[in-house]
């Protein structure tokens, strides 16, 4: 279970942020569920998103923690969404996991922005693990007298899309996304590893919080797994996904024990 006493920060300054390849990955990004957003807060958007992968890759290094991200293996242009922001391994497939034969077997294997069947498997089974970022911007709401409000941050979701992943959230979408075929679809394209991260925009570098991790196996099998929909007018209420409490998660220090890394 995950504690205020667990969060991490780390700051990221923009410097360390590569603009162009973030505004190719920007012009890329599809609307999902705000259909009028620009290209400019898209590309805001996805400069947040990068500062909270810089600095889970910052919190992999200094573990000497082996992982590779997907931007060094792609060769797609941005054109499509990443499967995953990346890839941890254990010590032992270190090698292979840097190598240019994983590279070029992971894009044989993506279909899109999915791998196709089986491939996220494969690699566990060699203990090579998919992660994925999901980042947030500190809302007022996390803010008490000018301080940040680690309480009302664990009060929120680890988040991931069901197949289905915007649209008026009724009784009937929420009981259809909620059998258990459609969590396992979602499942079986999901990384196996789930971080959570905040970002502190009042600040002259990009403070990322990061808050703890989940297993997709704990993600799937909680007994709080619920369907949920976005409470923010004119920007995510018609985004869904299943959501699980954060407080269910697992620090970060337990990461390397629980996948053996």
């Amino acid at each position: 279970m995950i504690k205020p006493e667990h969060i991490v920060a780390i700051d990221v300054a923009p410097a360390e942020l590569d603009v162009a390849q973030t505004r190719r990955l920007a012009m890329h990004t599809a609307n999902t569920w705000q259909a009028d957003r620009s290209l400019e807060e898209r590309l805001r958007d996805t400069m947040v998103g990068k500062a909270a992968e810089l600095a889970w890759q910052q919190y992999l290094t200094r573990q000497a923690i082996a992982y590779r991200i997907w931007d060094d293996i792609r060769q797609d242009g941005g054109v499509h969404h990443a499967p995953v922001d990346g890839f941890i391994a254990r010590a032992d497939e270190a090698e292979f996991l840097a190598g240019d034969m994983f590279a070029r077997i992971a894009r044989e294997w993506q279909e899109g922005a999915q791998f196709r069947r089986g491939f996220l498997a494969a690699c566990e089974r060699r203990g090579i693990f998919g992660f994925e970022v999901k980042s947030t911007r500190i809302a007022p709401r996390h803010v008490i007298d000018g301080q940040i409000n680690y309480a009302a941050i664990l009060d929120d979701d680890f988040l991931v899309y069901p197949l289905l992943r915007a649209g008026l959230l009724d009784e009937v979408t929420r009981q259809e996304l909620n059998n258990r075929a459609q969590r396992a679809a979602a499942a079986e394209r999901t990384p196996y590893i789930l971080v959570r991260a905040y970002i502190d925009m009042h600040c002259s570098t990009y403070r990322v919080y990061l808050i703890g991790y989940i297993t997709r196996t704990q993600f799937f099998q909680s007994d709080q797994l619920r369907v949920t929909a976005m409470p923010q007018p004119n920007k995510s209420e018609r985004a869904i996904y299943y959501a699980v409490p954060l407080r269910l998660g697992q620090p970060l220090s337990a990461l390397r024990q629980a996948l053996g890394v």
